[in-house]
């Protein structure tokens, strides 16, 4: 077997290849913001209740909806 035909069966389209590098990027950027969005609205529910239970139910629940609505 010749070394081209193993490559050329192994071979990506290269726009696929940024494709999936494009999706992966607005994915991790993405957890970014639900992140941030999470440690915000725990932060004032802290201050505002002083109950982490709260606080962890009530980030989760905004950041549940945010996901969501994409």
């Amino acid at each position: 077997m010749r070394v081209g035909a193993v490559q050329d069966q192994m071979r990506h389209p290269m726009n696929e290849c940024l494709g999936l590098a494009r999706a992966r990027a607005g994915r991790d950027q993405q957890t970014m913001v639900l992140k941030e969005l999470w440690a915000k609205v725990a932060n004032e529910c802290l201050e505002r209740t002083g109950d982490e239970g709260r606080v962890i139910r009530e980030a989760n629940a905004v950041v549940a909806r945010q996901a969501e609505d994409g």
